[in-house]
């Protein structure tokens, strides 16, 4: 867990860029273009995790399992309260709030 959370923050940027895969996923599951995707997805450890849930859909492993569905959402509540605590001042909150939303969308 703490080399994801070493990895969320705005000098992890990437030089390789999303695939066109991955941005027709975001734009299918509602998550607006812009300049705070486009933020996003040049850190690197925010595209891998991306990519990943992108992947998953695309190769129809939706989680389907109560427990699955269960422990996402969990997660995504342990981001949304996460972000709470922080406060909205924060490069790594907006990275734990893109998550949340990515896994919301994709639940």
């Amino acid at each position: 867990m703490s080399c994801i959370i070493n990895g969320l923050k705005d000098e992890a940027r990437t030089s390789t860029g999303v695939s066109s895969t991955v941005y027709g996923w975001l734009d299918e599951i509602g998550i607006p273009k812009g300049r705070g995707r486009k933020s996003k997805l040049r850190n690197g450890r925010i595209q891998q995790l991306t990519e990943t849930l992108a992947m998953f859909d695309r190769m129809g492993c939706r989680p389907t399992s109560k427990e699955s569905i269960a422990r996402l959402s969990d997660l995504r509540e342990r981001l949304d309260d996460a972000c709470g605590r922080y406060g909205n001042q924060n490069a790594f909150v907006s990275y734990l709030g893109f998550l949340s939303r990515l896994i919301d969308k994709a639940v």
